[in-house]
């Protein structure tokens, strides 16, 4: 009776993926056509949502999720976060400030890279060899780029070490997994509305929305005087955008669509990084296993939603146009997936609020680097907001 019911499932899941993808494609044409991102972001979610609907229904229902191995052994949770605990207590306050230590040059290193190829990719323009010149629009094949490589050097990684089987129920990754591609989709759009050291010092604020996030996820709790330290860097970054001069193009220019991009950007990835400290704590899988279970339902959500949108077409046919756009995606997946490594171990290890701190303090650099590259001018009175 299960093998029927669960066929009767996966008949009806195909059924339904088939027909949604020949009423899809037509709208996504029109949609290609209008350049409103608010549209865009729309259909996109909407795609995410078809996927997430059937993983979830099978995740939640005891019986289809013991026939696809999805389901969560409680006894398993609570050795696994006995032993962990154990093995945590041992590791001395030196061998933390180490590892701290490592977290952060792993993270400089890998997001410092990543940064400067996100510009040049979403912002500059790619020269035909007649001369004429173009940009690269679609954001979302950029983050499925850096997703398939973190995909699939951690199941590389994950089957040589024979722990491929992850008992967190796979529906429990995809709400991350959405923040995460969202929050990758929104910074790449507000390219088009806002010049990158804007983006990046906004980026800097993002430590409340993150306790905020945490508190509201994981219940935990900060004392006042981690709110203040919070607000007063907030306030330091937001001095410092209002002293960026404004430029004419409309494409770096500050306008209301890059502020909502910048605030969705904020929210997604303050979610992000709280759902899988609380994963984390839950279900206590490595930091390799996360990866894997997060860029899993990364890779297969934003195939899905290229496929209907077309964006395979548009970028592999850019890819033909521009060889040297092949170069740069590679190199941005990467630096991305070498990021990836040092996110989920920073978490794992010291939280959502470390982490945010430590990816604070590469703001600075980024925006050197920016304006040293790109010609971006800062005028001397916000130096010191810097």
């Amino acid at each position: 009776m299960k093998c029927k019911d669960n066929l009767i499932l996966f008949v009806a899941s195909i059924t339904y993926a088939f027909i949604i993808s020949v009423v899809a494609k037509p709208v996504a044409r029109l949609i290609s056509d209008n350049p409103s991102w608010i549209l865009n972001l729309s259909f996109i979610v909407t795609t995410y949502f078809l996927v997430i609907l059937p993983i979830y229904l099978i995740g939640t229902n005891n019986r289809f999720a013991n026939f696809f191995g999805l389901h969560q052994e409680i006894e398993y949770t609570e050795v696994k976060k006995e032993e962990t605990q154990n093995n945590r207590k041992e590791d001395s306050r030196k061998s933390k400030y180490v590892k701290l230590l490592m977290c952060f040059f792993a993270l400089q290193a890998s997001y410092l890279t990543w940064g400067i190829l996100q510009e040049k990719i979403m912002t500059t323009d790619y020269v035909k060899f007649d001369g004429t010149k173009e940009k690269f629009r679609d954001s979302q094949f950029i983050v499925f780029i850096n997703r398939v490589l973190a995909f699939t050097l951690s199941g590389i990684i994950l089957f040589f070490q024979g722990k491929l089987n992850d008992r967190t129920p796979l529906y429990q990754y995809s709400f991350c997994s959405v923040s995460n591609i969202l929050s990758s989709w929104f910074q790449y759009e507000a390219l088009k509305y806002i010049s990158f050291p804007i983006q990046v010092v906004a980026k800097s604020c993002k430590v409340i929305p993150v306790m905020v996030v945490s508190t509201a996820v994981s219940k935990k709790s900060y004392k006042k005087s981690d709110y203040f330290l919070a607000l007063i860097i907030s306030l330091g970054m937001i001095a410092f955008l209002n002293g960026v001069p404004s430029q004419s193009d409309v494409s770096t220019a500050t306008t209301i669509s890059g502020v909502i991009l910048l605030i969705s950007y904020l929210g997604a990835d303050s979610f992000t990084s709280s759902w899988q400290s609380q994963l984390f704590t839950t279900y206590k899988q490595s930091e390799i296993q996360m990866m894997f279970g997060v860029n899993t339902m990364s890779v297969l959500l934003t195939t899905v939603s290229l496929f209907l949108t077309d964006g395979f077409m548009y970028s592999f046919s850019f890819m033909e146009r521009h060889p040297i756009f092949i170069l740069d995606c590679t190199l941005t997946a990467i630096a991305s997936a070498s990021g990836q490594f040092a996110i989920f171990y920073t978490i794992a290890e010291f939280g959502p609020m470390i982490f945010a701190l430590l990816m604070t303090l590469r703001q600075g650099l980024s925006v050197l680097l920016s304006c040293i590259i790109y010609n971006h001018v800062i005028e001397p009175p916000h130096h010191s907001m810097l």
